[in-house]
C-alpha cells in the first residue's frame, strides 16, 4: 500500500498510515479523504454478485476448473480497473 493517496476532495497527495479510512486530509481537512481505502470491498460485491446471476441464470455447460480460472481473472482484472478509477486524477 502506498505511504500517500490522492484526496478524494481536493486531490492532492496526503498521508495514508495504513489504517481504515486513513488520517483527514492535511490542506483541505476531509475527514474520509481516501474512497479506495473505504470502497475497496466493492469489485468483491458486484463481481460475486454479477457471476452468481449469471450461473443462476444462465447455467453455462463450462467444466468447473474454466469456471473458477475463468472467474478468477475476472475478479483480478476488475479490482484492477476499481483501483485505477478510483485513483484517478481529477
Amino acid at each position: 500500500m502506498p505511504s500517500t493517496l490522492s484526496c478524494k476532495k481536493c486531490g492532492k497527495e496526503t498521508r495514508y498510515d495504513g489504517s481504515f479510512g486513513g488520517a483527514p486530509c492535511e490542506y483541505c481537512g476531509y475527514k474520509l479523504p481516501h474512497i479506495y481505502v473505504l470502497l475497496g470491498l466493492l469489485p468483491f460485491l458486484l463481481y460475486f454478485s454479477a457471476l452468481g446471476t449469471i450461473e443462476l441464470i444462465f447455467a453455462p455447460p463450462i467444466p468447473d476448473e474454466l469456471k473458477i480460472l475463468g472467474g478468477m481473472a475476472g475478479l483480478i482484472l476488475l479490482w484492477y480497473l476499481y483501483a485505477q478509477w478510483s485513483q484517478r486524477k481529477t
